[in-house]
């Protein structure tokens, strides 16, 4: 199962989030109005025809991609190739993900003070290297590492609240949808 979708294109990396399919939000992507994909679960490429076909069980007729041939298939208002039981066809949606510089900045911070304190954690549980430096440097250095790592909480408490924020924004333009 596939939950983020990582395309290049135009040596530019963009990612998509899989979400649940929704058919306001798939005729969107399918007009160019939201950035994303129609696919299956299993990943084939969908391309709808008729989202409005009289049958109240399955109005969606879509073509699916195998390979270098398209089959033609219908689903549910859901996006369900069968209404009662879930299946690898059925329709889900991989929209663009918003993202935040600040989110991005401190993520990148966190990752570089891990990276920090991990080697300071080595050259702290290495004997030979501590034995020759003076018994103060390494008391130093090993508040120097207590400090990373309470830095580095506060970091994962920001990141935290900045992703929250960017789900309730995320959500919220939803709505608005």
């Amino acid at each position: 199962m596939k939950d983020i979708l990582l395309i290049v294109e135009n040596h530019k990396i963009s990612t998509m989030k899989r979400i649940d399919f929704d058919i306001e939000t798939a005729k969107k992507i399918q007009n160019g109005e939201i950035e994303g994909r129609i696919e299956t679960r299993d990943g084939h490429s969908v391309r709808v025809l008729c989202w409005d076909r009289k049958d109240e069980d399955d109005p969606i007729i879509a073509l699916v991609k195998y390979n270098d041939k398209e089959c033609l298939n219908t689903y549910g208002i859901s996006g369900r190739y069968h209404k009662n039981k879930e299946y690898s066809s059925d329709l889900v949606l991989y929209v663009k993900e918003h993202k935040s510089p600040l989110l991005d900045r401190l993520k990148a911070e966190r990752d570089d003070l891990i990276g920090k304190i991990d080697r300071l954690a080595k050259f702290l549980t290495d004997d030979e290297k501590t034995e020759e430096y003076d018994p103060e440097y390494i008391a130093l250095m090993n508040v120097q590492q207590s400090i990373m790592i309470s830095y580095s909480t506060v970091l994962l408490l920001r990141i935290q609240r900045v992703e929250k924020a960017l789900q309730e924004k995320n959500a919220d333009n939803k709505s608005e949808e």
